[in-house]
């Protein structure tokens, strides 16, 4: 998560649960006239959030929610983070209609631009203990990721929405193209940033 993101959610969280204070009392006053109480997300179909983590929806950025029922979720996200620009997409379904429910879901994301030619110059150490500049040179693809999900929500009468998921991402096409034969290490830590691994998120915000 890089400094934005984390500064952004250190800003929303006492602002979001100051809202939520007031707009609990005030769905405390209207369940205290009407009596029974309706599925949260039947009430608030709309999430405004920040998202920031690791394989996120779309990157350290913004997501909004629709819920189509208090079932039903789609995720759509942008942001920016070691990939760039990303957008992504996810669809989740809901085990529980209560405030506090856990997810499954399956989500898209992508990065639709391509840099060519992009050079990296690193110091190595050889086995003589002589350290040598070498330049790797590569191309950094268009690249669609898979992304199963699990995790949960917690929307609060008041609005106030925090949510936690991890999974996998699963890169669909070769993220990077080698154009100059890359070192173990090197080739090592590109696949970790660009290629398959562990999703984890969090988001905050509120529900309309």
């Amino acid at each position: 998560m890089n400094k934005i993101t984390t500064i952004l959610l250190l800003l929303l969280c006492p602002l979001l649960m100051l809202a939520n204070g007031f707009e609990d009392d005030k769905k405390k006053k209207k369940r205290g006239k009407k009596g029974k109480k309706t599925e949260i997300r039947a009430d608030r179909q709309i999430a405004i959030t920040a998202d920031g983590g690791w394989n996120t929806v779309g990157a350290n950025g913004i997501m909004t929610t629709y819920y189509v029922n208090p079932r039903i979720g789609v995720d759509l996200g942008f942001g920016t983070g070691l990939k760039g620009f990303k957008v992504g997409g996810r669809g989740k379904y809901m085990l529980s209609t209560k405030n506090f429910a856990p997810f499954l879901g399956l989500g898209i994301s992508g990065r639709f631009l391509n840099e060519e030619n992009v050079s990296t110059t690193l110091e190595v150490i050889d086995d003589n203990g002589l350290t040598t500049l070498e330049t790797y040179v590569y191309d950094i693809n268009r690249v669609l990721y898979i992304q199963p999900a699990v995790g949960f929500e917690y929307m609060s009468d008041g609005g106030f929405v925090i949510g936690l998921a991890t999974g996998y991402t699963i890169a669909a096409n070769d993220p990077i193209t080698f154009i100059s034969e890359p070192n173990e290490a090197f080739e090592i830590g590109t696949n970790l940033i660009w290629g398959n691994g562990i999703i984890f998120s969090l988001n905050i915000g509120y529900a309309f």
